[in-house]
């Protein structure tokens, strides 16, 4: 059918309605930047990419001549075809050097039965829309005859399905609830626990938190009962709260609720008070069992009835219902085992990702002091940017994180920066929707206008502050905006209030900290620093009692205030449980995107909302749906880490250790201060005045109190040595507040005068000896 004649022809004629083909377009187009999008540096979805992609190819397939069509052409037939190869093989097929038989099979071979479970995983999970606006009767009957069919599904390994159980039940180390609320939140998202699984969860908890039963059976009095089903193999503990919808499901009499051990507030009475859902008894067991086996891996039928107390007959008439909606799953699951198994959908799609996972090499933890390094690498400080994109993609690294208001232009940005310019933020405001917010003790964050409700979420927004004289003056600042999506200078805001400049300006920043107002320039943020966010100079009068261009001007130039002022979104936070774990899962993304790995003590300095206890939820499901992975990934670190597919694979590359870095103690980056043993006994403590330098992963010199204590760990004739000043030039050179002079008072605990490390530091800024002390200037170039 196909020969060296007519392969030509062939592909012309089906090569470019192929998705092959498409997807080369996509590529060549978006290289060739015809897919736009939003803002600068901004990740296009994928299925975006392929909608407009497809678009483009439709409007173009018309023209003759378009040079995005020929690129692909190309693309195909010589970067990604061998044609050569082909026409050598057709030759050897047409001359009879190559032979080839059609067979029959019953059995799929090895090959082809990959091919066909790729295919039908696609299916299985696919969630496309069909272009009609209704369901395929096709789709619903390859889904029933194909995807759930025992023969083509693999089965996983026990020892599998053991972790993934121990995970989805916070029995793992690490994942144990906390007493109190967090653990009555477990028990009512766990429905039912039976009671052996009750004794391994406090046995978890005393591991992880160091609470003993006692302790916690008292931290859970009266919110939490022991059911007692005569049927079920084994008693229950249930929240109080869910107690009505599995009343609704499974008949419970009051004589069957006990309290659990060390409870002395047992009033059985009064938690059965709540109204009883008006549900279907079979659809009600039905929902319960279908969220009950969410957190099991496959189990027998036998199981579900024994646990739940609920007679056989029912159990099978309720999974079948489930597997029937494609719920659940029921068939040979686990390795080994011939017998039938049942499993939640979901569960199974996470135990092959499991599977797949654990065949892959395994991976050899770093030393724990390599964390500073793969943080230095993971938000360019290693490799600094050198342009208003590379600073726009450190900022959106850093969105959420709160820090001194003077530290962003500093130290934060310049270690990030190369030739750090303050004209460099203000464009990147400017041509952006990013804004710096002010919160509390005069931090600044940044984010992007649509990310407003992802802040702290304890806080109150600006709907629900009250008003205090303390807090806020009198009056709300939104009056002063006559259109609240517009923006304002500060003399049209001035004129249209009966407010003197002084008022007008503590109005302003007082909204500022408040997270209210800002300014679409960072330009207004500086020059408050400089003027302690008092009013700005201003000359009553000037410009009105004279009306020659020179006192106009000269009113004009007495307005210090840059930049227009606008309001920030209002705050909307919905409290239903999905929305409360969207936020939460894109505030994990925002802090994996910021370091790559987490644990429990990286994430100590972060805002309320992105700490740990926060998002630690939200990534235990992310690394149940295999968005991000958990294991040991540094040595010495305790407790869990999470990382993301893109740092585990920079993990297993090579780390840049002849990088040269610098960067200030509190930096975001920075591990000084960090509770981990092994790097507090090496690093420096965590305060604004002190710098650290790096070679790779060692730390080759710190210098504290703003460079007047210089610490080194290298020799004088180290080559490294002259970049190890960085810092010292930096705070003598920056663009933002730079220091006039340094005195140095000691070196190595040393007299500076006499140091061997004068020498460089020659090299590196002016040296003026004084009596006790070295005194560093700005070196003149």
């Amino acid at each position: 059918l196909v020969s060296t004649t007519n392969v030509e022809r062939l592909l012309r004629l089906r090569l470019e309605s192929s998705g092959f083909f498409a997807a080369r377009f996509r590529e060549c187009a978006g290289i060739a930047l015809l897919l736009a999008r939003s803002r600068p540096n901004q990740r296009m979805p994928l299925w975006l990419s392929r909608l407009k992609a497809q678009k483009l190819l439709d409007a173009v397939m018309r023209l003759d001549d378009f040079p995005i069509l020929l690129e692909t052409w190309r693309a195909c037939m010589v970067d990604s075809f061998d044609l050569t190869a082909l026409r050598q093989m057709l030759t050897e097929v047409e001359s009879g050097a190559i032979a080839w038989t059609a067979i029959r099979t019953s059995v799929a071979s090895p090959l082809a039965q990959s091919l066909s479970w790729g295919q039908i995983s696609e299916y299985m999970y696919m969630g496309d829309v069909p272009s009609a606006g209704r369901p395929s009767r096709l789709r619903d009957d390859l889904l029933r005859e194909l995807v759930f069919n025992a023969g083509l599904r693999p089965t996983v390994p026990r020892d599998i399905v053991r972790a993934f159980e121990e995970k989805a039940q916070r029995l793992a180390p690490g994942y144990a609830p906390q007493p109190g609320r967090d653990l009555i939140d477990w028990l009512r998202e766990r429905l039912w626990v039976r009671q052996s699984e009750w004794g391994r969860l406090l046995a978890a908890i005393e591991r992880d938190e160091g609470a003993d039963a006692a302790s916690v059976a008292h931290s859970v009095a009266g919110r939490a009962v022991r059911i007692a089903n005569p049927d079920a193999a084994e008693p229950a503990i249930v929240a109080v709260e869910s107690l009505p919808r599995l009343m609704a499901a499974i008949p419970m009499p009051l004589e069957w609720m006990q309290p659990i051990e060390g409870d002395s507030r047992f009033e059985a009475q009064n938690w059965t008070a709540g109204e009883t859902p008006e549900e279907d008894s079979d659809e009600a067991l039905s929902s319960v069992v279908a969220e009950w086996l969410r957190f099991y891996g496959p189990v027998s039928r036998e199981f579900v009835a024994d646990s739940l107390g609920i007679p056989a007959a029912r159990a099978s008439l309720v999974l079948e219902d489930l597997v029937d909606t494609q719920v659940a799953i029921v068939g040979s699951l686990v390795m080994d085992e011939g017998d039938e198994s049942i499993c939640d959908s979901e569960n199974f799609e996470v135990l092959l990702r499991l599977a797949r996972a654990a065949s892959m090499p395994a991976f050899n933890p770093l030393p724990v002091k390599s964390i500073p390094l793969f943080l230095a690498s993971i938000q360019g400080i290693a490799e600094r940017a050198n342009d208003e994109d590379g600073l726009h993609r450190r900022l959106e690294q850093l969105i959420a994180y709160p820090a001194r208001s003077d530290a962003w232009e500093s130290d934060i940005l310049p270690a990030r920066v190369a030739h750090y310019s303050t004209t460099l933020i203000d464009a990147v405001l400017q041509r952006s929707e990013m804004r710096w917010v002010g919160s509390a003790d005069q931090q600044v964050l940044f984010c992007y206008e649509d990310d407003v409700d992802l802040l702290a979420a304890d806080e109150p927004g600006p709907e629900n502050v009250e008003q205090t004289s303390e807090a806020a003056p009198a009056g709300d600042i939104r009056d002063f905006f006559a259109d609240r999506l517009g923006r304002y200078d500060f003399m049209t805001l001035l004129r249209g209030a009966s407010l003197t400049p002084s008022q007008m300006a503590e109005r302003l920043w007082s909204a500022v900290w408040r997270g209210e107002v800002t300014n679409d320039t960072f330009a207004a943020l500086r020059k408050g620093l400089e003027t302690g966010f008092q009013a700005p100079t201003m000359t009553d009068g000037a410009g009105v009692r004279s009306r020659s261009r020179s006192g106009l001007m000269s009113g004009l130039r007495t307005v210090s205030v840059p930049g227009s002022w606008l309001l920030l979104p209002t705050r909307h936070m919905e409290s239903d449980p999905v929305s409360d774990m969207e936020r939460s899962k894109d505030r994990a993304r925002i802090v994996l995107d910021r370091y790559g790995v987490v644990f429990r003590e990286l994430l100590a300095r972060e805002a309320s909302g992105f700490r740990w206890s926060d998002v630690f939820r939200a990534l235990r499901v992310m690394e149940l749906s295999g968005e991000i992975v958990s294991g040991c990934f540094f040595e010495g670190v305790p407790g869990l880490q999470f990382a993301t597919p893109h740092a585990l694979h920079r993990l297993r590359r090579a780390l840049p250790e002849d990088a040269v870095f610098w960067l200030n103690a509190t930096d975001p980056a920075s591990m000084c201060g960090a509770s981990i043993d092994a790097l507090r006994a090496e690093l420096p403590k965590r305060h604004a005045t002190t710098y650290v330098v790096y070679r790779g992963s060692r730390l080759i010199a710190y210098y504290q109190r703003s460079c007047r204590d210089l610490h080194f760990r290298i020799a004088a004739a180290d080559p490294s040595l002259r970049a190890s000043l960085s810092p010292i030039v930096h705070l003598l050179t920056r663009p933002f507040a730079p220091l006039k002079r340094i005195v140095v008072e000691s070196i190595n605990g040393q007299t500076p005068a006499e140091s061997p490390y004068l020498p460089a530091l020659r090299g590196a800024v002016e040296v003026v000896l004084d009596y006790k002390s070295v005194v560093l200037y700005r070196a003149n170039t």
